[in-house]
């Protein structure tokens, strides 16, 4: 815990009743919502007009599965989107994502 955290372990208690959230959480909430709004993008682009759609799956599969952590997931993302500008994970890439936004039920309720 000492080596791992900028707050020190209080001995005589157990580290996970610490608050590391306070420090970490908004890093964590953020990466979050960067994800939910890959996801949905990729639901948009490549799912939404037909689920089922075979083609659909083999590209979500050969362009994200298949690679099981073994490849850059910016790489990933910019290929079955088909956007080679965000295979840098760049900050412009970062800004495209965040130029999407999340569409949920919360999103737009919230909007209104």
């Amino acid at each position: 815990m000492n080596t791992m955290s900028p707050i020190p372990y209080a001995l005589g208690t157990s580290w996970q009743t610490q608050f590391g959230h306070l420090y970490s959480y908004g890093a964590q909430y953020y990466a979050y919502m960067l994800d939910r709004a890959i996801a949905g993008r990729v639901w948009d682009k490549v799912f939404k007009r037909d689920p089922l759609d075979r083609m659909a799956g083999e590209k979500f599969k050969n362009k994200v599965l298949l690679h099981a952590g073994g490849k850059d997931p910016w790489e990933m993302v910019g290929d079955v989107l088909d956007q080679d500008e965000l295979k840098k994970g760049d900050a412009a890439a970062m800004k495209e994502v965040g130029r999407w936004g999340i569409e949920d039920d919360v999103a737009t309720t919230m909007r209104l």
